[in-house]
């Protein structure tokens, strides 16, 4: 195999036991589209010996080994069209591991009955509070293929955000898959980082997401961007290339057959926005948990990491009007609540979307202009927070991610 930098394959599992070590079997090979960054970290500690002589030394000892990995893949869906009961796919695995939370539970089907644009019965579907899902198709006159957040489980949804107009009956319910942060982390992972080079194979143990970065341009392929942290590695050669399928990833652009919703947390009337940019960055935090645990490896001190906080921020650039600076004015316990649902594209088994159901303005006043392709553009920043629903994890969460 030739010696170059570009070939790679990534590889990971869930743990079953944090960082144990002793395994190198891999259950899945993710469709990265950069060369990974892998870095690994063993330094030698100087021995501090005091000496006889001023020009005298020894040579130190071996410290702890830790390390990171950040790699970078398409923002797909479902993979297939969720029709019926969804199936946890590779990138739903990581992100709903990493953030906390994963609901799979909904299940599509079709509406029956007399649909309207927050209410949508079925005969058979699953819906689950707190839950995202798609309605129908572009242009059908009714959900056209848009996101919703149903407020209510079992067979009818409820909309939190209204569909563009009223379903009629035999339209298509996708169930979403839904990620979102939880107090509590997932399973961790191991990675196997796969050079070409023979030998240049290397396993890192008891991984957790430390950050995660999404690049949703419009008119691009949406992107994900997963930077985790690991309590070990070692370095063990594997054959490359490997005999290991890639994973699918079915994606689509980001504004085909869209839309940006927003309203009054707690009204459901559509209103909708067309943002020039639209940018979601995730304040994460991520503490590790020091000291000897089973498994342990010999240069290993890390034994599991507790998640510290998640703040999702949304940025966007829209049509100036005055609107955004009188919201701004809204102070202190007075504050209106804005909810946003941002459906990123409308096609079955690629779909994504993104809901925050509680923010608030937050940083500079959006009173000045900005020139956005040669128009008059403001941009203002929203702060999401838990919503007032506190039934469970996925109701009160801050921000989450259909994939459909």
């Amino acid at each position: 195999m030739a010696n170059i930098h570009a070939l790679r394959e990534v590889h990971y599992s869930s743990e079953s036991t944090f960082g144990d070590s002793s395994t190198t079997t891999y259950a899945t090979r993710i469709p990265v589209i950069e060369p990974p960054v892998l870095t690994i970290s063993q330094e030698r500690a100087d021995d501090a010996s005091l000496q006889s002589r001023s020009n005298e030394s020894r040579p130190g000892y071996l410290g702890i080994r830790s390390a990171s990995l950040e790699f970078k893949c398409y923002l797909g869906g479902h993979g297939t069209a969720p029709t019926a009961a969804l199936t946890e796919n590779w990138i739903a695995d990581l992100l709903g591991d990493g953030l906390g939370g994963i609901s799979t539970a909904a299940v599509g089907t079709v509406l029956n009955g007399t649909p309207s644009v927050t209410s949508l019965p079925t005969a058979a579907g699953t819906f689950v509070a707190g839950g995202m899902g798609r309605i129908g198709t572009i242009g059908d006159g009714g959900g056209s293929g848009q996101a919703f957040v149903s407020s209510s489980a079992g067979t009818t949804g409820t909309c939190l955000l209204a569909l563009p107009a009223a379903p009629a009956a035999g339209a298509q319910y996708y169930a979403m898959t839904t990620v979102y942060p939880s107090e509590t982390l997932g399973s961790s992972k191991r990675f196997m980082v796969m050079h070409s080079t023979t030998g240049a194979q290397y396993h890192v143990y008891g991984c957790q997401l430390e950050t995660v970065t999404f690049g949703l341009e419009w008119g691009a392929l949406p992107t994900v961007t997963f930077r985790y942290v690991g309590a070990y590695w070692h370095r063990n050669p594997i054959t490359f290339p490997s005999s290991a399928t890639l994973e699918d990833c079915k994606t689509a652009p980001t504004g085909g057959g869209g839309s940006f919703a927003w309203q009054t947390t707690g009204t459901t009337t559509r209103a909708t926005l067309s943002p020039s940019s639209v940018q979601l960055t995730l304040d994460m935090g991520l503490a590790q948990k020091m000291g000897p645990a089973a498994n342990q490896a010999a240069y290993q001190v890390i034994n599991g990491y507790e998640r510290t906080k998640i703040v999702p921020t949304l940025q966007i650039t829209v049509p100036w009007e005055d609107t955004f600076e009188s919201l701004f004015d809204t102070d202190g316990s007075s504050t209106t609540h804005k909810q946003f649902l941002w459906t990123l594209n409308s096609t079955p088994g690629a779909a994504v979307a993104i809901y925050l159901p509680r923010a608030y303005p937050v940083g500079m006043r959006p009173s000045g202009v900005v020139d956005s392709n040669g128009l008059n553009y403001v941009t203002a920043t929203f702060r999401g927070r838990e919503s007032a629903t506190t039934t469970n994890e996925l109701t009160r969460s801050a921000f989450r991610i259909g994939l459909g």
